[in-house]
């Protein structure tokens, strides 16, 4: 992951995380914790990776992807072979944003149906095109920042621990002491005080999501 602690710092440290007790890597490690969550949420690759794609053909001239296209170096089908890449259309632009369309068209010819039979080659993942560091878009930058602060958050309030006498279902046990069980209470508030209630996170993590449907193995 191409992180952005480093390049934003500054801005970091003026909205609260003190180098006394965010030192530099510990940043970087939330910042990454946070992205995860964020893959995770979008069903999107935020960061530049070279890969060899391999995805199913369906007998047509064209072929979505599953991630957004760089740059593809190299196309090949069990049968025929390399394909010229003068024969191929890549739908990579910025305008209209082919983001959310990546697919490669054969001008002349069709990719055969077939099982994984088609290999792309490549550069890919959902970045935002104007970064010279080729960071994900700025929207993302600003949502990766608010979570962090909720991600260093106490899991516990001190009056959320409470003592009984009787053993509990193993479920909810915390941890055992001599005489007496001692165990985290399911919150009915868990939702209430979701990260997702945060309008702004919610509304461009909804931006950026994914369908969860793959198609002809790689259609988004």
């Amino acid at each position: 992951m191409n992180i952005v602690v480093p390049d934003r710092l500054e801005e970091i440290r003026d909205r609260g995380f003190i180098e006394a007790d965010y030192p530099v890597l510990k940043l970087e490690y939330l910042e990454r914790k946070v992205w995860e969550f964020v893959k995770l949420f979008t069903n999107r690759d935020f960061n530049l990776r070279s890969v060899t794609l391999q995805l199913d053909g369906q007998g047509l001239d064209y072929l979505f992807l599953p991630v957004a296209i760089n740059t593809v170096t190299a196309i090949s089908e069990t049968d025929y072979g390399s394909i010229d890449l003068a024969e191929i259309v890549t739908y990579n632009r910025t305008i209209p944003d082919d983001r959310e369309d990546p697919r490669v068209v054969w001008i002349v010819g069709t990719f055969p149906k077939g099982n994984q039979n088609v290999s792309v080659t490549g550069i890919f993942g959902y970045v935002d095109p104007d970064s010279p560091n080729d960071f994900p878009p700025e929207p993302l930058i600003e949502v990766v920042m608010r979570l962090m602060p909720i991600f260093v958050e106490p899991l516990l309030e001190s009056e959320d621990i409470i003592e009984v006498n009787l053993p509990l279902n193993r479920r909810e046990i915390k941890s055992e002491t001599t005489d007496r069980w001692t165990y985290v209470k399911h919150y009915k508030e868990l939702l209430k005080n979701s990260m997702l209630e945060d309008s702004f996170i919610n509304a461009i993590l909804l931006k950026y999501r994914k369908g969860d449907d793959i198609v002809y193995g790689g259609a988004v």
